[in-house]
């Protein structure tokens, strides 16, 4: 698997178009690797190849229908292109494999707050407290979208209730 772990090194070093050489690469010895098939998705999502990377989360999920992280980043790239209802069906598929993420609530509130949703924003960043009341972007995330509300700090504090998320 030395171009999948080669792809993941450029990944890091920020070169998506190399890593996504590699990844090709690797699923040429390795057909069935799924999460070289989602890495291959966000090296394209990071070129604005949108389309062809949600191509990559399908087959992962044709692989491996459990993969919370192919859900969660199919959704993200659904987002990024105005398609909120879809990634939404993801990220609730997403949260269904795997209810502990706090990513998922993560980049959910992120793409609701990103379209103007800040109150359905707002509780996906207090879900993710409620799983990790220590993850900084969810905390400065929070902030953020209860100061576009509006609100005070003392609301940032994740709700003890059992709220509701979608």
């Amino acid at each position: 698997m030395a171009h999948y772990n080669w792809g993941n090194a450029l990944i890091q070093q920020g070169k998506p178009a190399e890593a996504s050489e590699h990844y090709r690469q690797a699923l040429l010895f390795k057909p069935g690797y799924a999460i070289a098939h989602i890495n291959w998705g966000v090296a394209l999502a990071q070129q604005g190849k949108l389309v062809e990377a949600s191509e990559h989360y399908r087959q992962a999920l044709q692989l491996k229908p459990d993969s919370a992280e192919a859900h969660a980043n199919w959704g993200l790239a659904l987002a990024d292109q105005g398609k909120l209802v879809e990634a939404s069906d993801h990220y609730r598929q997403a949260l269904q494999i795997k209810p502990d993420s706090a990513e998922v609530h993560i980049i959910w509130g992120t793409a609701l707050a990103d379209r103007g949703r800040l109150a359905e924003a707002g509780e996906h960043y207090r879900q993710a407290l409620r799983i990790k009341p220590d993850h900084a972007a969810a905390q400065s995330n929070l902030l953020n979208v209860l100061r576009r509300l509006g609100t005070g700090k003392e609301d940032a504090a994740p709700s003890r209730k059992g709220e509701k998320s979608q």
